[in-house]
């Protein structure tokens, strides 16, 4: 219990996440009886997981571990670079083929982003805006925006204009996993997302009917681009579980459910 309590305040001043914490010490149960001087033991702890993505946290959290006590972890790195490097070709391979008949790429979204803002539709920029690049869900953006902090409340998101005007920060405190991820904080120095945001009151309300919203937000790129398929191609073109894990973070889902969420129609 000692050790595994120093492992958690080890954790807990790398400012991780509770839910990143709490896996960890989950993981930590499977390999605390294994001598930890012997790596090939660990490994092969790990390679008894039944998936790759599986494999992957135990092997990060055996990583930190041995970091935390100060031994040898060249193997285990070593190991988790290839899972991670084939995790990434998986990932891509299972967006892609999702994507494959859908007709648009990222950079078209991008280039619609830069055409909304040049017609001074500014709501809408701010929603393609936040799907392409924060990896936001349909519910996050009910979100007032304001100039002040003592104008939030813990029950609502926002996006809160600072004094000088030369960025915005985001704060979502609803969402579809807030539970286990708590509030998300996004700061945002974009000069054109500036300037749209500063244009509206809020960004969508509760009584929308979003999917409408959105629909026609996105027509003239094609019919039925969601939010859900805008994830899927920023998915489809990410090169390294690094990114993945950008976008995993951003939507409060773990890289588990980007996994198998997103080799279907459905999240």
């Amino acid at each position: 219990m000692i050790i595994m309590e120093a492992f958690k305040k080890h954790l807990e001043d790398q400012q991780l996440s509770y839910s990143t914490i709490k896996t960890h010490l989950r993981q930590f149960e499977l390999f605390k009886d294994i001598d930890i001087h012997d790596q090939d033991k660990l490994l092969e702890l790990v390679k008894q997981q039944e998936t790759l993505s599986k494999q992957k946290t135990l092997a990060s959290t055996i990583s930190k571990y041995l970091n935390f006590v100060e031994k040898p972890l060249e193997k285990i790195r070593s190991y988790l670079a290839d899972l991670n490097t084939e995790l990434a070709v998986q990932h891509r391979k299972r967006s892609q083929e999702q994507v494959k008949n859908v007709g648009i790429s990222v950079a078209d979204l991008k280039k619609y982003i830069e055409t909304l803002f040049n017609e001074k539709k500014w709501r809408e920029y701010v929603i393609l805006y936040c799907f392409v690049y924060l990896n936001c869900r349909n519910q996050d953006l009910i979100a007032e925006v304001v100039d002040a902090y003592h104008e939030m409340s813990d029950d609502k998101n926002y996006f809160v204009i600072s004094k000088k005007k030369d960025s915005c920060t985001f704060y979502r405190n609803v969402y579809k996993t807030s539970n286990t991820y708590n509030r998300k904080i996004n700061k945002i120095v974009n000069k054109k997302f500036l300037k749209a945001i500063t244009q509206i009151p809020y960004v969508l309300k509760a009584n929308d009917n979003m999917d409408r919203v959105i629909k026609k937000i996105t027509s003239p790129l094609g019919s039925n681009i969601t939010e859900s398929l805008i994830t899927k191609l920023v998915l489809s073109e990410k090169q390294s579980m690094i990114d993945v894990e950008r976008v995993s973070k951003n939507r409060g889902t773990s890289i588990s459910t980007l996994h198998a969420s997103y080799n279907g129609n459905t999240e």
